[in-house]
């Protein structure tokens, strides 16, 4: 359902997008009015793309890894947060057991 929901939703798009390249030049007369308002038209759906792709590229690539803010004193390791039976027998609240 979901499916059809954008295929509507992307057949209503390029029916306003025609829409748009009959109605416009007729009120605006410039000469390249017409490859604008496709280059706009385009953008609009994908211009976080063409923006945040250098953007996001740099910071995994300088700033992305796992950073240590605090460290605890005297606990051997660290609680993962799930219970299974091959690290039986701990208690899941009752502080810190190390899991290799």
């Amino acid at each position: 359902m979901i499916a059809l929901m954008m295929m509507g939703a992307i057949a209503i798009y390029i029916a306003i997008l025609f829409i748009a390249l009959w109605l416009i030049p007729k009120v605006v007369q410039h000469k390249h009015i017409k490859r604008i308002i496709f280059i706009v038209w385009f953008l609009i759906p994908t211009w976080d793309v063409i923006i945040g792709y250098p953007i996001y590229k740099f910071l995994c690539a300088t700033q992305a890894g796992v950073k240590i803010y605090k460290t605890v004193d005297n606990v051997e390791g660290f609680y993962v947060g799930e219970k299974r039976k091959e690290f039986e027998p701990y208690e899941p609240y009752e502080g810190y057991k190390y899991i290799d």
